[in-house]
C-alpha cells in the first residue's frame, strides 16, 4: 500500500492554488489586450474605408469623363454613310433637237458614275425659258451612259436647248452582279442612208428612208416582255437624232435582228450608238420562256 505524505500533498495543493491565482489575475489583462487589438482593427478598417471614399469622390469627375470617352463612337457614322452613299448621276449635255412643225426631241446625256449602285428609278423634268418643258421617268445601270429623252415635245416658241434637268424620287439599290455583258451585239449597229430607187420599167422613183440595223443576244438572265432600243445618230461628232424602237417578247439567250427606220433627213451620219433599255427590275416585265 502506497501512502502520500502530508508534505507532498501540501506542495501539490500550493501549486494548484498558485496556478489558479495566476489565471485569475491575467484573465482580465488578456481580455483588455483582445479588446484593444479589436479596436485597432476596427479603427484601421474605418480609416481605410474613409480614405477609399475620399479617393472615389476626388476621382469621380475623372471617372465620369473616362466613361463619357468610352461611350463616344469610334466611327463617324455620318461621314462613313456619306462616303458610301451613291453619287448623283452626271448630266453631261442637254439638247433640243428640232423636228419641224414646232416639235422637238428633248434629250439629256446622262451617266451613272457608281460602279456598285443601280438607279432603279428616277423622275426627271426638263426646264427652260422659265417653265417646265416636260417630265418622265427612267433608270440607269452601274456605270451606264445613255440618254433621257422626251420625244415629240410640242412648243409654240423656239427652244434652243433645255436649261436644266431636275431629278427627283431617286430609288437606289446595291448591285450584286455585273451588267456589262447583258447584251451581246453579234452584228454592230449599221446606218444605211436614205435611198432613191427608180423602177426601170416605169421610170418612177421611190424614196426609201434611212435605216439602222443590228443583231443582239439577250444575256440579262431573264426573258423580257418588252425591250426599248435607243438609237443615237451623230454627224461630225454632234448628236443629230435620238429614236426609240420598242420590241416585244425577247427570250433569254435568243439572237434577234433589229431594224429601225429613220424618216428625218439627217444628211451625213458618221456614227451610230444603240442602247438597250430593258427594265429587268420589274417582275411584270420578266417571264419564263417555254
Amino acid at each position: 500500500m502506497y501512502t502520500i505524505a502530508m508534505s507532498e500533498t501540501g506542495n501539490v495543493k500550493d501549486k494548484q492554488i498558485e496556478e489558479a491565482l495566476f489565471l485569475a489575475k491575467n484573465r482580465l489583462r488578456w481580455r483588455k489586450y483582445t479588446l484593444f487589438l479589436l479596436a485597432i482593427i476596427i479603427a484601421v478598417t474605418f480609416i481605410l474605408s474613409a480614405f477609399s471614399l475620399i479617393n472615389y469622390l476626388l476621382s469621380y469627375k475623372q471617372y465620369d469623363r473616362l466613361m463619357a470617352d468610352l461611350w463616344q463612337p469610334s466611327v463617324d457614322w455620318a461621314t462613313t454613310h456619306q462616303q458610301n452613299a451613291p453619287q448623283d448621276i452626271e448630266v453631261l449635255k442637254l439638247y433640243a433637237l428640232a423636228r419641224g412643225n414646232n416639235t422637238y426631241d428633248l434629250v439629256a446625256e446622262v451617266k451613272n458614275p457608281n460602279a456598285d449602285w443601280i438607279l432603279s428609278s428616277v423622275g426627271f423634268q426638263f426646264t427652260g425659258q422659265g417653265s417646265d418643258l416636260g417630265s418622265g421617268k427612267n433608270w440607269l445601270l452601274p456605270g451606264e451612259r445613255r440618254y433621257f429623252a422626251l420625244l415629240g415635245y410640242k412648243s409654240d416658241s423656239i427652244i434652243s436647248a433645255p436649261e436644266s434637268l431636275v431629278r427627283f424620287d431617286y430609288v437606289w439599290q446595291r448591285a450584286h452582279q455585273s451588267f456589262e455583258d447583258n447584251w451581246q451585239f453579234t452584228a454592230q449597229p449599221k446606218y444605211s442612208p436614205q435611198q432613191i430607187i427608180i423602177d426601170p420599167n416605169t421610170g418612177l422613183s421611190t424614196s426609201v428612208g434611212a435605216e439602222v440595223t443590228w443583231k443582239a443576244i439577250n444575256y440579262t438572265g431573264y426573258s423580257l416582255h418588252q425591250v426599248t432600243w435607243q438609237v443615237a445618230l451623230y454627224s461630225g461628232g454632234r448628236l443629230v437624232s435620238v429614236s426609240e424602237l420598242q420590241t416585244q417578247n425577247v427570250p433569254y439567250t435568243q439572237e434577234r435582228e433589229y431594224a429601225l427606220r429613220i424618216f428625218d433627213n439627217l444628211g451625213r451620219v458618221d456614227k451610230v450608238e444603240v442602247f438597250p433599255m430593258a427594265d429587268i427590275f420589274s417582275s411584270s416585265n420578266r417571264y419564263l420562256a417555254e
